[in-house]
């Protein structure tokens, strides 16, 4: 019965197997940060954060959405500059050409995840989650919006 129980904890909603890219890149150098889910290496490539949706700043005529500032201001004092390993989705790049990925720090800790425990990003599952992060990711989202964290706070 706990065997039960453990398989269908781990098969969670939008987790998929075998779809995401588990050999991370060499490391890469962050070279700025473009918003909360959005950054540029130093080679050039524009890389999207997967898994996560960071208020967007304002652009042409549309209003900047609440946090948004502060998502971009978190994501740069947290890994601009930074050397960085990628894990890729099952899609390489987006229909604009950035680079999709997870983005891990030379000790392990996964940014993805972080924006979403801050409350700087919102979870994003309709493109599936890999089947080894999908309840961490769960468990961090909801633990900032119990805790109203960032843009789940009472402003």
């Amino acid at each position: 019965m706990a065997i039960l129980v453990g398989l269908l904890i781990c098969r969670l909603p939008n987790a998929v197997d075998n779809e995401f890219d588990i050999v991370q890149s060499s490391m890469v150098q962050i070279a700025h940060v473009i918003d909360g889910d959005t950054v540029e290496l130093k080679d050039g490539r524009r890389v999207r954060l997967l898994g996560v949706d960071s208020p967007e700043l304002g652009y042409n005529d549309d209003p900047e959405e609440n946090g948004a500032t502060e998502s971009l201001e978190w994501l740069r004092h947290r890994i601009e500059g930074a050397d960085v390993k990628l894990r890729y989705g099952p899609e390489r790049l987006d229909r604009y050409g950035r680079t999709l990925a997870w983005i891990y720090l030379q000790n392990g800790a996964l940014i993805n995840k972080e924006l979403l425990e801050t409350g700087h990003a919102r979870l994003v599952t309709g493109f599936g989650l890999p089947a080894d992060l999908s309840a961490e990711l769960h468990q961090a989202a909801a633990r900032a919006r119990v805790r109203n964290r960032g843009i789940w706070s009472d402003r």
